[in-house]
């Protein structure tokens, strides 16, 4: 197996380890379980921070499932890292191969988002710093809300409804 196939196959363990927690666990699909698993991901794997703090609640209800996931992302972060290493991925390669919306697992169909919280690739410059809204121009934002107001015109004879 090549390097470049090891991201998607480490990937997929992980949300097997996960999904396999989540069946006696289904709050590890709350959003305060997704974002609390996303912290070690980000901090430690895609754009990794000298000093980081493992936590040991990832808010399941259990000690015992808390450690299983502690454990799943360890095992994780620690190979994935040495591939993205070897492969020269920087933040940009490495947060794709992490959201990767190929990878899921079977018969389930869960993907990385069932289980971590996504990040638009677009609001990061290639460090990895996030520049979000300030990036966007008023232009881009007058765009957006026409595109907005195409998807949901209203027909010309009801306008008047609603006294506008």
């Amino acid at each position: 197996m090549t390097l470049s196939k090891t991201m998607p196959r480490l990937l997929l363990e992980l949300l097997r380890e996960l999904e396999s927690i989540g069946i006696d666990n289904e709050e590890i699909y709350d959003t305060v379980c997704r974002e609390k698993m996303s912290d070690p991901i980000w901090k430690l794997f895609i754009r990794p921070v000298r000093r980081y703090k493992w936590p040991d609640d990832f808010g399941l209800s259990s000690d015992n499932a808390n450690r299983e996931v502690k454990q799943a992302l360890q095992k994780y972060i620690q190979e994935a890292s040495k591939t993205a290493s070897l492969l020269s991925l920087r933040f940009y390669k490495r947060l794709l191969v992490f959201q990767d919306r190929n990878v899921s697992t079977y018969p389930r169909r869960s993907y990385f988002d069932d289980f971590f919280k996504w990040r638009d690739p677009h609001g990061f410059d290639a460090s990895g710093k996030w520049f979000g809204v300030e990036k966007n121009t008023i232009i881009e934002q007058e765009r957006l809300e026409e595109d907005l107001l195409a998807l949901y015109s209203i027909p010309e004879g009801q306008l008047r409804l609603f006294d506008l």
